[in-house]
């Protein structure tokens, strides 16, 4: 079980089951283009104790319950306004730790090298 950025958007795995995020807009100008930049998960260069850290960082399983509660009332056109905030607000959140982790990953290869 775990969420993990897919070509796509963010996913959820749960249960043997894929549950997809609905993808952000890849523009530059985006959030998701403006934190990669910030980020630079490409780059590494990170110390091992705050690589390790930052690969530690996942949802909670309340959290994990309730993206799997709004990604089901969102397959039936059942969310609110509130709900699908909530639900975008997950998406951003986990596009933000997976950038982390993957420029976390990597310093820890290149610290290995």
């Amino acid at each position: 079980m775990g969420l993990q950025v897919l070509k796509i958007g963010v996913g959820v795995e749960m249960g043997g089951m894929r549950h997809t995020f609905p993808p952000m807009n890849s523009v530059t100008t985006t959030e998701a283009g403006i934190l990669s930049r910030l980020i630079q998960p490409g780059t590494g260069g990170w110390d091992k104790a705050a690589a390790t850290a930052i690969l530690s960082f996942s949802f909670s399983a309340d959290d994990r319950e309730r993206m799997l509660v709004l990604l089901e009332k969102a397959k039936a056109a059942e969310l609110d306004e509130a709900e699908q905030n909530e639900l975008t607000s997950f998406q951003k959140a986990g596009r933000t730790l997976e950038l982390m982790k993957a420029r976390a990953r990597l310093s820890l290869k290149q610290a290995a090298a």
